[in-house]
């Protein structure tokens, strides 16, 4: 007697399998808000380079993106170079051979795109002392103890 095992594989990258990426690695990010095109990439590799779609170009429009506008205005600023006429934020990767971590290499890109721009940069306290600042103050109390001590020792004639 046997018995039969019906698995249904479900898509690798919603699941993070074999060491896919997950799409929540992307904040704000939901997977039908991707757009990921494969291509053939350039450089050496030979005849597997010619035959095989390993280029990832994976885009993301950012007006349909649910984030705060702060974060997507530093997003803007920060990845202005990624930034096409169309509002896409444009992540390529050829660096392997494989598409799937040419694959994770993009997520991890916007990923890490993402997470930059949800730090808020410190405000610089201008009241706060500068390094010129202490050292003109340090100088002024050496002169005065050198002149306290001075004045202490017997006139030499």
């Amino acid at each position: 007697r046997s018995s039969i095992l019906i698995v249904r594989f479900q898509p690798l990258v919603q699941y993070g399998l074999h060491g896919v990426r997950w799409l929540s690695d992307i904040p704000y990010v939901r997977k039908h808000e991707l757009i990921v095109r494969y291509s053939r990439a350039s450089g050496p590799g030979g005849q597997h380079v010619n035959k095989t779609e390993t280029k990832v170009d994976m885009r993301v429009r950012l007006d349909e993106i649910s984030m705060p506008k702060e974060v997507r205005q530093r997003l803007v600023e920060q990845q202005r170079g990624r930034i096409n006429k169309q509002g896409e934020l444009v992540v390529v990767s050829m660096e392997h051979r494989d598409r799937q971590k040419n694959y994770n290499d993009c997520v991890d890109k916007l990923a890490e795109a993402i997470k930059t721009a949800q730090i808020v940069p410190e405000v610089r306290n201008m009241n706060s002392k500068t390094k010129g600042d202490f050292n003109m103050h340090r100088l002024e109390d050496k002169r005065r103890n050198q002149a306290k001590k001075q004045a202490r020792r017997a006139p030499i004639d």
